[in-house]
């Protein structure tokens, strides 16, 4: 179905720089995303709203006015007074994390396949997993409450990336490149908020299965009875390596040390093993001249016959920037304004041992 849509100047001015710094092949998946991850929080937040489709089709006044109305309700500024921008963060240092901890989550309570392409950093994850043995070493009996855990640490995370997205922008960096990325930022800040908590955090579902970047990545367990989180040997591990950002400063120029990066390509190779052969079937796709957006979407929908073209673009653009933080591959400029791939001497080094 096409559409012929109204879109403010000033929009569609950051849609181009979006697309221009290489995160989206075209305009359309930039919109088709956006739709997409917006219907999915609606349903996820079991709102009362309208869907898109009903909304759009019917063209009722009282059916605009009400999404207006809601949008309007939840948009908020970053004032002055704000207390997230306050001058105050919690203290997520490295420390003795002399922490119990739990035995990961079963297989069947996580999805298979690669982590989903909305898990787009592990920064917000390594804040999950620090603040979680934190606790955990300041007193917490082995397990953390579960909404009082996903509350706390997507405020904190906010904190954090308000502070971090001021030094982005003096650094002039661009969004590839954004420190405070995946972290709650933004103006409509509860929702926000639930998306971090759903993404990284972690969410126990009515079924018992979990989901989020934390337990699927098997950092995190949440027991379905008590409504706990729990740290697992892994996270704990993860937890304890120092950070640049949380134990160096604001003004450190990556997001993860060498030493998280190695570790966490050795877990998920372990753990995680979808994860794993994802990325290296990417880096091999690379490493065969496939490394541009478009051309590596269609190859990495031939992990999985069932993924659609959208699904298989959003696992394409979340794995491969994940493997650019992770300093395993690196971006480059093809003409005026598109993006191609390479794999890094480190990329080769982990994930291509058989090419050295």
């Amino acid at each position: 179905m096409k559409m012929v849509v109204d879109i403010p100047d000033e929009l569609v001015a950051r849609v181009r720089t979006a697309v221009a710094d290489g995160s989206y092949d075209d305009p359309e998946q930039f919109l088709e995303l956006a739709l997409r991850n917006q219907l999915e929080m609606e349903e996820s937040e079991q709102s009362s709203l309208p869907s898109f489709g009903e909304a759009v089709g019917s063209g009722r006044p009282e059916q605009q006015n009400l999404l207006t109305a809601a949008h309007e309700s939840e948009s908020e500024v970053k004032e002055a007074n704000d207390p997230d921008t306050s001058d105050h963060l919690e203290d997520l240092s490295w420390r003795s994390f002399e922490v119990q901890t739990v035995a990961p989550p079963d297989e069947s309570r996580l999805d298979d396949g690669p982590l989903w392409g909305q898990y787009n950093r592990l920064f917000p994850v390594k804040l999950v997993v620090r603040r979680l043995a934190t606790l955990l070493a300041d007193g917490e009996n082995g397990r953390v409450s579960y909404k009082r855990f996903r509350e706390e640490t997507a405020t904190t995370a906010r904190e954090y990336g308000l502070r971090l997205e001021e030094i982005d922008d003096l650094q002039d960096r661009g969004r590839g490149e954004k420190l405070a990325s995946a972290l709650p930022t933004s103006d409509k800040k509860d929702r926000s908020l639930e998306r971090f908590k759903t993404h990284f955090v972690g969410q126990l579902e009515t079924s018992g299965e979990l989901t989020g970047a934390a337990p699927d990545l098997r950092f995190v367990d949440i027991h379905p009875d008590e409504k706990t989180f729990g740290l697992t040997d892994a996270g704990l591990e993860f937890a304890s390596i120092r950070n640049p950002l949380l134990d160096e400063g604001l003004e450190a120029e990556q997001s993860l040390s060498a030493e998280e990066r190695e570790f966490y390509v050795k877990h998920v190779r372990s753990a995680v093993t979808d994860e794993y052969e994802a990325m290296q079937f990417l880096a091999d796709a690379v490493m065969e001249g496939v490394n541009r957006p478009t051309s590596l979407t269609e190859k990495i929908a031939e992990l999985n016959d069932n993924w659609s073209e959208s699904q298989a673009k959003t696992v394409r653009s979340g794995l491969v920037s994940r493997m650019v933080e992770l300093g395993l591959l690196s971006r480059h400029r093809v003409g005026a304004r598109g993006t191609g791939y390479d794999v890094t001497d480190e990329g080769r080094h982990l994930l291509l041992p058989q090419i050295e």
